[in-house]
């Protein structure tokens, strides 16, 4: 495999940051809650939080979904 080598092409805007479906989490105040259908879904947006340095904690609800507070 070979590679071909460009000079001085412009970075665009999207490959400098790449958008997450959890973004709109960031508009969340202290004591907003979501829910969210799993655990997969709970941990990937905990760490979106916890990336952007919010506070967050899940739980487990009866029916197997999970609740996400802000907390900080």
């Amino acid at each position: 495999m070979t590679f071909q080598i460009m000079k001085k092409q412009p970075i665009t805007e999207r490959a400098l940051k790449r958008p997450s479906k959890y973004e709109p989490l960031i508009d969340m105040e202290i004591g907003d809650c979501v829910r969210l259908e799993n655990k997969k879904e709970a941990n990937a947006a905990y760490m979106f939080l916890y990336r952007n340095n919010f506070g967050g904690l899940t739980r487990q609800q009866k029916d197997g979904s999970y609740f996400l507070w802000r907390i900080f």
